[in-house]
């Protein structure tokens, strides 16, 4: 009986001291493992965000009052002696019906250059240059240099839209020039989220990285030969075309700009503006550069800057190819441009005879050579541009590459 009184007591004082030691060590515990099990789920939250969007990281380091754009700054955007207001309306036409077979484009007969398979292209792994979108709907970012087909290319859109009902055209100001990349960034954020779902947006500005957008917009531009582009553009700026008058044109001419009543030829005998400006002789790299300083400033940065740029355009069209560049267009977007090289083909005529410049003097082989030499990263640019639409035009099946002799 004393034996079990004795056992029974040493239980209740091993239950006594188990029952201290958890009262005192056990909150204790319990909060390292919450304090351990919330370090986990914030990691957890941390890992699953998106930590290399340089652009949100930009914006959220910047001062808040940098972000807005002043009412200057946007009067100084606004505001451009080179960018005349262009009249967008369209003519009637009739309905074209774009069914198409299968290889249609590829039996269209179109033959284009090749040279060792392209193998001097150099594509970053991440590239979306040349490769097929089919979602509906995508908004479109369309980068329009002066004297490129841009309005052609406008007017093409517009009937498209009453085919297949994306959204409609929206015109961005003139922003070529030098700007503030966050606040152009902001501004253009601004215009998209405001723009229907699949709305083209077009206007003169630079190249700006759309990474980290929500729309996820869809860059596309077109080039045209730099000399030819140029002679194009001096032309017009003094003696208009049927869209627009010279009257309003010549007075966006600044006071060192060539006279209204002068040539191309004169403008390089007398170093106007127009002829040595850096932003006109070099205005391809510094467009498709970007709005960093040194695109301005170097143009051999801004040439590769550019070239690698080229990456993140889902194609960039040329001028001379026309036909080639829409076919190109509706085989990678097919929701938005499918029947655009047909609807080109049916309605170029009047849209050349709409856009052609009133008058041009034919450029002596003097001054073809020296803006030939003054553009020489344009032409470099240019060339690179060509190439790689070819290659993504034989990839596609359009048509057929020939070696060059």
């Amino acid at each position: 009986m004393a034996a079990g009184m004795y056992k029974f007591r040493i239980a209740l004082l091993l239950l006594a001291s188990c029952s201290a030691v958890y009262f005192v060590i056990g909150p204790m515990a319990w909060t390292r493992k919450e304090k351990r099990s919330q370090t986990e789920i914030t990691n957890k939250d941390t890992r699953a965000k998106p930590q290399s969007i340089t652009y949100v990281k930009k914006v959220l380091q910047a001062p808040q009052q940098a972000l807005q754009l002043t009412q200057r700054e946007i009067n100084h955007i606004k505001r451009s002696p080179v960018r005349p207001p262009i009249n967008l309306a369209v003519n009637p036409v009739v309905a074209v019906n774009v069914i198409e077979t299968d290889n249609d484009r590829a039996k269209s007969g179109f033959i284009y250059d090749c040279d060792d398979d392209f193998r001097d292209i150099v594509e970053s792994r991440h590239s979306v240059n040349g490769k097929p979108v089919y979602d509906k709907n995508k908004t479109v970012m369309y980068i329009s240099m002066p004297k490129c087909g841009s309005r052609t290319f406008v007017w093409t859109a517009m009937r498209l839209r009453d085919i297949h009902h994306f959204g409609s055209t929206v015109n961005l100001e003139y922003m070529l020039g030098d700007n503030p990349p966050l606040k152009i960034r902001d501004f253009i954020d601004d215009r998209i989220e405001e723009s229907e779902n699949g709305a083209i947006i077009h206007g003169h500005y630079r190249f700006i990285d759309m990474y980290g957008s929500p729309k996820k917009p869809i860059l596309m531009s077109m080039l045209r030969d730099p000399v030819s582009r140029f002679e194009s553009y001096f032309y017009f700026m003094r003696h208009g075309d049927k869209d627009m008058t010279k009257e309003e044109l010549i007075k966006q001419l600044g006071p060192r700009m060539a006279l209204p009543n002068e040539t191309l030829d004169d403008c390089i005998e007398k170093d106007r503006g127009d002829c040595t400006w850096p932003l006109y002789r070099n205005m391809y790299v510094t467009s498709f550069c970007g709005y960093d300083a040194r695109c301005s400033q170097s143009p051999s940065f801004a040439l590769e800057e550019a070239k690698r740029n080229v990456d993140k355009f889902l194609v960039i069209g040329v001028m001379e190819e026309y036909d080639l560049t829409m076919a190109v267009f509706e085989k990678l977007l097919p929701a938005t441009f499918r029947g655009a090289a047909k609807i080109y083909v049916e309605n170029k005529d009047q849209s050349i005879d709409k856009s052609k410049t009133n008058f041009k003097k034919p450029t002596s082989p003097k001054t073809y050579s020296i803006l030939k030499q003054r553009m020489k990263y344009d032409y470099a640019f240019y060339d690179y541009v060509k190439k790689r639409l070819h290659r993504v035009a034989k990839e596609l099946g359009i048509g057929s590459c020939s070696a060059l002799l």
